[in-house]
């Protein structure tokens, strides 16, 4: 695999699939995370059989952390439409050959609508175009999680009579928990949620918004839960959704 030298590289490495090798000089253990549905390692110098024997021993650990989803493949008219926000990737000419954009523009609803732009000439297959339009994805959605999913949060509160201190509700980066609440009464909702639909953001908030009279999963917690919603609860986890997150 050629693994010796400082040295960014993409290869395949079962059963994790596609795996991006990092070889620092600096760097003292092997360590692997998931971006989307890649492994990205990062190693010091050293020999093939050292990399495979590492890996195996946290075989188990690295695929419970495998994302449950696959990351869409962006392509010229790609489309992602939710209730209140879309975004379509398209081709330009305006653009040099490996650069991308993102555009807010004019929707006839009033809705939030962005254009993702890459240049005409850009390979879009690339695993570099696809993480450059991916993290152009990424920015679009924290920012309409701004806009969209923290409103929610405070209105769900205000229904309720719950009085929230201001900046205690803030959106999150994580990908694998969808919301959590801290004994203090920070409320942290994840950007991804805006990839879901607005009631399964309603019932991600209302979780949340019940951590703070009960900070744990008690009958009583689901109760009030219930009682929140309106409904019966359903839980949610990130499989259960198969969202189209970007890398």
């Amino acid at each position: 695999m050629g693994i010796k030298r400082l040295v960014s590289q993409h290869c395949v490495i079962e059963p994790y699939g596609k795996v991006n090798l990092v070889v620092r000089s600096n760097a003292v253990n092997v360590t692997a995370r998931w971006h989307g549905d890649v492994l990205h390692v990062t190693l010091p110098p050293i020999d093939e059989r050292r990399l495979r024997e590492a890996l195996a021993g946290m075989q188990s650990r690295i695929m419970a952390r495998k994302p449950a989803y696959a990351a869409p493949a962006y392509h010229d008219g790609y489309t992602f439409i939710a209730e209140d926000w879309f975004f379509v990737v398209t081709e330009t000419e305006s653009l040099s050959a490996g650069r991308a954009e993102a555009i807010k523009m004019h929707a006839d609803d009033g809705g939030y609508r962005f254009n993702i732009r890459y240049g005409t000439g850009s390979d879009i297959q690339s695993d570099a175009m696809q993480q450059a339009i991916g993290r152009l994805v990424k920015t679009v959605a924290r920012h309409m999680a701004e806009r969209l999913l923290l409103p929610q949060a405070h209105a769900e509160a205000v229904r309720l009579g719950i009085a929230i201190p201001a900046g205690h509700i803030s959106v999150g980066r994580g990908r694998r928990r969808l919301g959590c609440c801290t004994g203090r009464g920070r409320i942290s909702l994840s950007y991804v949620l805006m990839f879901a639909d607005t009631e399964t953001r309603r019932s991600i908030i209302t979780h949340e918004l019940a951590h703070l009279r009960h900070f744990n999963h008690s009958p009583e917690f689901y109760v009030l839960w219930d009682s929140y919603l309106g409904y019966r609860h359903l839980c949610i986890s990130m499989s259960d959704l198969k969202l189209p997150l970007p890398r």
